[in-house]
Order: C-alpha cells, then sequence, then structure tokens
C-alpha cells in the first residue's frame, strides 16, 4: 500500500490515479454512495471500506474475506481471497485494481455472479470471484437471472451440523462428512466420518450382507442409490480443475436404515413339505 505525506499550500500536487480514486470512494462513501450508479444505500445496506490486499485486480461482485494480519488504512479493512467460507465475507461494489479502496457489503441485499450450484443460499467460490448456490450458507438468493443473482447477505441459515453432515473444504479440496449412525436389518451401527474426492452424486452409507448372514462395516461413498446404498446426501461438481465449484446439499438424515429380506431356507422346505404332503 503507498504512503503519500502530507502538502502545505501552494506545493504542486501531481497525484496517482491510485490515490485520486481512492479519494473520490472514500468522499461517495460518506455520501452513502458506492459509484455513480445507485445501489440501494438506504434499503438496509451495512458497507465498510476496503483496500484491495490480494495484489491482483477485484472484480465487482467479488467474494471477500478481511484479513486481520494487514494493517489497516484509515477505516479501510485490508480484504482478501476467500479461503474459508465458514467465516465472515463480504462483496465488493466496485472493481478493485490491487491496493485500490472501495466499498464492501456485509450485510444487506447485493448483485453477485453465480457459477452454477443448487439449492437456495450462495456460498463463495473459494479463492474464487463468484458464488455458488447451496443448500446453506448465510447469503440468501431472493432472485436469479442467468448468472447473476440479488442476495441478502448476514443471514442466518439453519445449517444442518448433526450426523453425516456434509461440508466442501476448499483448502484440502474434499468433500467432508461427519460421523453418524446405520440400523442394518434393526442391528445398531456407527458409521465412521469420511472425507471424498469431490465428484457429482449422492452420498450414501454401504454396508452388504454376506451369505454368513453379517453385514459389512459400514462406509460412507459416492454411489448411486440402491439396496444397500442409502442416501443421505448430494454433492455437485461445476468445472474442472481449479476453476472448479462444488455444492452440497443435506438431506438431514440421522440414521441410515438398510433392509434385506430374502426367503428363509428352512421355512421354504417346510413350506414345501406341508404342500406336498
Amino acid at each position: 500500500m503507498g504512503y503519500w505525506p502530507d502538502v502545505n499550500k501552494g506545493d504542486p500536487v501531481e497525484r496517482p490515479a491510485v490515490l485520486e480514486n481512492n479519494l473520490r470512494h472514500m468522499v461517495n462513501a460518506l455520501n452513502g454512495f458506492g459509484d455513480n450508479s445507485p445501489k440501494a444505500s438506504g434499503s438496509g445496506v451495512v458497507r465498510i471500506q476496503v483496500w484491495n490486499a490480494t495484489g491482483a485486480t477485484l472484480k465487482a461482485g467479488s467474494p471477500v474475506a478481511f484479513d486481520g494480519t494487514r494493517q489497516m488504512v484509515g477505516n479501510a479493512v485490508p480484504a482478501v481471497k476467500v479461503t474459508d467460507v465458514s467465516k465472515p465475507f463480504g462483496v465488493v461494489v466496485n472493481t478493485l485494481a490491487a491496493n485500490g479502496m472501495g466499498d464492501c457489503i456485509v450485510s444487506g441485499p447485493a448483485t453477485i455472479p453465480v457459477a452454477g450450484g443448487s439449492g437456495e443460499y450462495a456460498v463463495p467460490i473459494v479463492n474464487g470471484d463468484a458464488f455458488v448456490l447451496s443448500g446453506n450458507g448465510t447469503a440468501r438468493i431472493l432472485c436469479i437471472n442467468g448468472q447473476k443473482a440479488f442476495a441478502l447477505l448476514g443471514m442466518v441459515s439453519d445449517i444442518y451440523d448433526g450426523p453425516f453432515a456434509i461440508s466442501y473444504d476448499g483448502t484440502t479440496h474434499k468433500v467432508n462428512v461427519k460421523a453418524g449412525y446405520a440400523s442394518l436389518n434393526g442391528e445398531w451401527k456407527d458409521v465412521a466420518a469420511a472425507q471424498l474426492d469431490p465428484a457429482s452424486g449422492y452420498v450414501c452409507v454401504y454396508s452388504e450382507i454376506t451369505d454368513e448372514g453379517t453385514w459389512s462395516e459400514p462406509v460412507v461413498q459416492i454411489a448411486t442409490p440402491g439396496k444397500y446404498n442409502y442416501p443421505v446426501g448430494r454433492v455437485t461438481v461445476t468445472g474442472e480443475g481449479e476453476a472448479a465449484s462444488v455444492s452440497c446439499m443435506q438431506f438431514r438424515v440421522p440414521v441410515a436404515i438398510i433392509i434385506d429380506a430374502a426367503e428363509c431356507p428352512i421355512s421354504a422346505i417346510q413350506y414345501e413339505a406341508l404342500i406336498n404332503g
């Protein structure tokens, strides 16, 4: 972040574009404007001043986190890319050059870019400049049109954190599934937590009965729901590589119930004997 010393009356002043834009943004913010277009400044929007500490350009609508290890510039908070979607975030109003200053919405309505997913909430893409739709979060979608959405930031959602709770870790690039329970023909079993490679599909609890009548140890996997695969959630992957976005939908199932029924061979013999005399 550049430092500009005080000047005296009569001194020649040449301001770099970054300094000039920062001054304009600060004055506009004091007057309730983020730029020259209306941004619903009187509609319950809560804004803070930020400076772009990413070292690159931040597009308008980008999600940002706040870095407490960097120095504030006046009241401007250092804004960085989101690396943990469980922590507070905001949305920059204008495109900000590296080290540029501007408005950031932390609560209230905001226009955001959307890149896939499904659900009624929006979650920031880790290290990205857009959001994905999700089944939970703190940004409630009000309406969506193509790849843009109007979201209400700062909402308190009913985030499920019980058995088989599913989340995506943008640092490890793994889908985390919490431990849960299974009922296998009435036999109660604990199901261990799992870390899965992200892939589009259903998150299922799998266990199968053997010829000896015992059940295999239940595990969590991404599979097609079926007789031995009980679905507890769904994962959707949009895009490829580092640009891929991952959203998770929770079915809120505390117990996976798997039942396997077959004809009892002893009963079959007795029935055959009864029929044939």
